[in-house]
């Protein structure tokens, strides 16, 4: 999958024609001018990153799915970590230290245990819940007023029967 030849200190960096892969025995020989040889065998090491996953599920919550067990970080726009934890093969839920804002941008990485770094840039999507002011005209007659357009606005009694829908 490679080969070179020693430069004056006897060191060489090869590129390989095939990637190596976490847990495979490659074996190197070196042959000198005189035609003597010497061979080693070496199990590669973990060299993958995680593969990983970031899923915001509210202003105070993401969901992270990572393939290996690792450190979970999760930072701002200023490079503040916001939120940490570990990762499970599967999915893990971090709970945030402070609410995210709309179209915020984070960056959730998860090192494995062999220091191997993996990194996602999210995008944050409408996580602020709508505000709400009621007035209520008479018994049959109530005007909300919100800061999002287009919102759907449900309205209940104590037994949850609902009693309108889309009062704009």
């Amino acid at each position: 999958i490679g080969s070179g030849i020693t430069g004056s200190d006897g060191t060489v960096d090869i590129i390989l024609t095939q990637p190596v892969i976490d847990g495979e025995t490659i074996t190197v020989g070196v042959v000198d001018d005189a035609g003597n040889r010497a061979e080693e065998s070496i199990i590669v090491p973990d060299l993958t990153a995680p593969l990983i996953n970031a899923d915001v599920k509210d202003a105070t919550h993401v969901e992270v799915t990572s393939n290996e067990v690792g450190t979970i970080i999760i930072t701002d726009a200023q490079s503040q970590v916001i939120g940490s934890g570990t990762a499970i093969n599967g999915k893990t839920e971090i709970t945030l230290t402070r609410p995210l804002q709309d179209n915020e941008e984070i960056k959730v990485s998860v090192t494995d245990q062999a220091g191997n770094t993996s990194q996602e840039n999210v995008l944050v999507g409408d996580v602020t819940a709508p505000t709400i002011e009621i007035e209520i005209k008479d018994e049959n007659n109530i005007t909300v007023k919100s800061d999002e357009a287009g919102a759907e606005v449900v309205i209940k009694n104590d037994m949850r029967n609902r009693h309108g829908k889309n009062l704009h």
